[in-house]
């Protein structure tokens, strides 16, 4: 966008390359520092070699005016980014008694003794200011220097999720120009293409003032679309409030969450935040998603206040324990909207008997792949059932687009369950 900073993201380890470890470091950088108006514009993965390391670093110095790096911190042989970039500065590293006192302490908070070897994380180019871990043992660092291209702005955080998110926070973002006449604004939607969307906001993308752009990312089985904009004058602002009521009303039912933001919550989040408004109990009877309702449900702090169990009933002689006969399976067969259904008030029904007042289950069973399926009943397929607190049931069939892998699957009819429950609360 004009006038904003250029802003490059490096992640830095093997483990990133060779598929050990998936990165979600540069996202979240991202996704935080565009909170702030900042968009990373470049973005580099590099491997534990200090000669390409090197290459990495000034190939960023050449072209932006702000760089996040992770990784590459620890004590390690192969932890040398340090090294790298004093190297890239021009000078030798020296043990920096402040990150020494981070090291030091970070080990007495651990109860552990400090070996000779955790020096390593206090030697740092000399030029170089220390930023705080407060979660973990090696210490961040950064420099603001002049460049070819003007002030630039360097930021070395480790590679683990966790402490690099913590020192974005407390150390990083504070240090970054904010740009306070920018806006954005999020919609997640779901069970669409990003080749869909870009068709129905055609329309608006051709309309975009100078400033503004419309984004697209994929996260399945949702697509968001983000709507940027640079408000140099109150004209723009204006023009931003019409953009994002347009796009609004075409994505319609498709968006079941938008808002002001880069990141949306996830669907279970709003699900459970909504069950816990309202005092229903829920639960979840799985069998092709094998208990991820239930896991992604739990991963949620505060789950408990509103789900209160899962059973996965894999095999029929599990779903025959819960009250589904021989003659349903054998007519409809276990993959059908009648032994869905049976699974979902069976759940509620145990819900009741425990004392839950406001019951609700929700029930699934399918095709994961990648056999199982026949001409009748693809690869793909899944019922899902919801029984209610009233008692009324709903049902939604699943027919999944074919090539997508068993976890996809798994995901998608997770998704579909939890989108059966988030539209009917209430």
């Amino acid at each position: 966008m004009s006038n904003a900073p250029i802003l490059e993201i490096i992640t830095i380890g093997r483990e990133i390359l060779d598929g050990r470890v998936v990165d979600t470091n540069a996202a979240r950088i991202a996704e935080r520092i565009g909170t702030i108006g900042l968009t990373p514009r470049h973005g580099t993965r590099v491997d534990d070699d200090r000669a390409r390391m090197l290459d990495a670093f000034r190939l960023a110095d050449s072209r932006a005016d702000i760089v996040v790096a992770t990784g590459g911190l620890g004590p390690t042989s192969d932890d040398l980014t340090a090294a790298a970039f004093a190297e890239f500065l021009g000078e030798k590293p020296t043990l920096n008694p402040d990150a020494l006192r981070q090291v030091e302490a970070a080990f007495a908070r651990m109860q552990r003794p400090m070996t000779e070897v955790q020096r390593k994380q206090a030697r740092l180019a000399p030029s170089c200011f220390v930023i705080e871990n407060p979660v973990g043992t090696a210490p961040g660092f950064g420099l603001a220097r002049q460049s070819a291209r003007g002030p630039q702005l360097w930021f070395f955080l480790p590679g683990v999720p966790r402490e690099m998110l913590a020192m974005l926070e407390t150390s990083v973002l504070p240090r970054l120009p904010a740009r306070p006449r920018f806006r954005v604004w999020t919609w997640a939607t779901q069970f669409t293409s990003e080749g869909r969307l870009a068709e129905q906001l055609a329309p608006v993308e051709a309309k975009l003032p100078a400033g503004f752009e419309v984004t697209y990312r994929t996260r399945f089985p949702e697509n968001h679309v983000g709507l940027y904009g640079d408000l140099a004058t109150p004209e723009f602002e204006t023009a931003f409030d019409a953009l994002r009521d347009e796009i609004t009303r075409t994505l319609g039912a498709e968006a079941f969450w938008s808002g002001p933001d880069l990141a949306s919550p996830t669907l279970e989040s709003l699900a459970l935040d909504e069950a816990r408004r309202l005092g229903w109990k829920f639960a979840s009877i799985e069998s092709c998603t094998g208990g991820l309702i239930a896991h992604r449900v739990t991963d949620l702090a505060g789950a408990s206040e509103a789900f209160w169990f899962s059973e996965v009933v894999y095999d029929n002689a599990a779903k025959k324990r819960l009250g589904v006969t021989d003659e349903l399976l054998r007519t409809k067969g276990a993959v059908s909207k009648e032994v869905a259904l049976a699974l979902a008030q069976a759940g509620r029904q145990a819900l009741v008997e425990m004392g839950a007042a406001q019951a609700a289950c929700l029930a699934t069973t399918g095709i994961a792949g990648p056999g199982g399926g026949s001409a009748e009943k693809a690869v793909g397929l899944c019922h899902v059932a919801l029984a209610l607190p009233d008692g009324s049931l709903k049902h939604e069939e699943v027919q999944g687009r074919p090539g997508l892998s068993r976890s996809d699957y798994k995901l998608l009819f997770s998704q579909k369950a939890l989108n059966l429950l988030y539209r009917n609360l209430g």
